[in-house]
């Protein structure tokens, strides 16, 4: 599934329905916003049958006067409309093929401050609402409104970064580009949808770049290596194990070789332990926490010398496990100048879920321009393109001998000095 929004300005002309309905056909099983299509009412339905036909429709003419926004959905998507006013039309979007749900909201903002404050009391009035709140929330389309003096270009020079810009005046001299079109989310759904990527691609024949969320139909899972934190000392085992595994005995190699070998195996208990103490440290803080309020409850109406015990034992683990976490997400979040203060889990989580988000390479683009979104082929490419780089293993090439380094370099290590090298550091 796909969620798009593009600001066609204008769809009257037959060679532009061409272009629209092409572009929607490649797009395939999608869900998405035309935005002034400067259609009247009575042309609706057959213009909308001409530029996706097979596609389910709906818009806002009963909101606005020559209909701001068109609402168009494949017929295998499920959507149900939760509201229309004049500058966005929000609904809820159902693929019963993948499961995927969520709720969108298509924006087409008024030209003057005055008229966009409305919007914003309507999206702020959204937010709030409990039922949305906890359901996935995407905001999208043209909001007309820049929101800091870079995302405004006018005749002073200004690099570029790739389709940043999404409208433009046309002019060829003292041309204006402007960040209008925007991509907003909630924070559920980053957490539902990290695999989601926002495209902004070329325009067209239009002045509005058009925009496509595309859902990952393959979610790919790698092991991510292995980071030790401080908490992971705080095992009941660590100290026992710890010794146990550096103790163990390295049948063969030298001192330096052995040494390497005791900290693979180091490494190994440290994730083990890590694994069976804090594997899952949210979800182990959350039930650490239930378990106190359910003691705490029983506590209230019918306390006893066992309970007060139990209270302190149950509060001693969440307070365990919830510094744990707030170590995990500080030091995922790369953040220090929190460190110390209150538990900032919440922050740190925020801060960790933006960063992965944000260092994603979603997709690559092929020698054809087209965008590949499948984690082995993306893979394969990268090898490709270092080996282009680089070229591969001339066979050509002899190795040197130690004979041949001897002859080449006069210099030999004292053999003091080669005991020190290979002996293992003490305190």
């Amino acid at each position: 599934m796909k969620i798009f929004s593009w600001n066609i300005r204008g769809i009257n002309d037959c060679g532009r329905q061409r272009v629209v309905r092409s572009w929607l056909q490649s797009l395939g099983s999608s869900v998405g916003a035309l935005l002034e299509t400067h259609v009247q009412e009575e042309k609706f339905l057959r213009v909308s049958g001409a530029v996706a036909p097979g596609w389910r429709v709906d818009n806002n003419y009963s909101e606005a006067a020559g209909g701001r926004i068109w609402l168009l959905w494949s017929s295998n998507l499920s959507v149900v409309v939760y509201l229309k006013t004049d500058q966005f039309i929000l609904c809820e979007v159902m693929d019963p093929a993948s499961g995927t749900s969520c709720t969108v909201a298509f924006v087409y903002a008024r030209n003057t401050e005055a008229e966009r404050m409305s919007l914003w009391r309507d999206l702020v009035a959204i937010s709030r609402n409990s039922l949305i709140a906890a359901s996935p929330l995407v905001v999208m389309g043209d909001f007309n409104q820049i929101l800091t003096a870079a995302e405004h270009f006018s005749i002073q020079p200004y690099d570029l970064p790739g389709h940043f810009f999404s409208w433009s005046d046309k002019r060829v001299e003292d041309p204006i580009l402007r960040k209008l079109d925007r991509v907003l989310c909630n924070e559920k759904w980053r957490d539902c949808h990290p695999e989601a990527v926002s495209v902004f691609e070329a325009p067209g024949d239009s002045d509005h770049t058009h925009v496509v969320i595309t859902f990952s139909s393959q979610p790919q899972f790698r092991k991510c290596s292995f980071k030790y934190f401080s908490f992971i000392s705080s095992h009941p085992s660590f100290i026992s194990e710890m010794v146990r595994t550096w103790e163990e005995s390295i049948p063969v190699g030298s001192k330096m070789f052995s040494l390497g070998q005791r900290l693979k195996k180091a490494k190994l208990t440290c994730r083990r332990l890590n694994r069976e103490g804090f594997g899952n440290i949210q979800k182990k803080s959350k039930d650490a926490l239930s378990e106190l309020k359910q003691i705490q409850e029983q506590l209230l109406s019918s306390p006893s010398d066992s309970l007060f015990r139990q209270k302190f034992v149950a509060r001693k683990k969440w307070k365990f496990f919830e510094s744990a976490q707030e170590i995990f997400f500080s030091r995922k979040a790369r953040i220090r100048w929190l460190d110390c203060g209150d538990a900032n889990t919440t922050f740190f989580y925020k801060a960790v879920v933006a960063h992965q988000i944000r260092n994603c390479i979603s997709y690559l683009m092929d020698g054809g321009c087209n965008r590949i979104f499948n984690l082995s082929q993306i893979q394969e490419m990268v090898v490709a393109y270092f080996k282009n780089l680089l070229g591969s293993e001339d066979a050509s090439l002899e190795v040197i001998t130690v004979q041949e380094l001897r002859d080449l370099l006069s210099y030999r290590c004292p053999p003091e000095v080669a005991t020190q090298l290979t002996r293992i550091p003490s305190e």
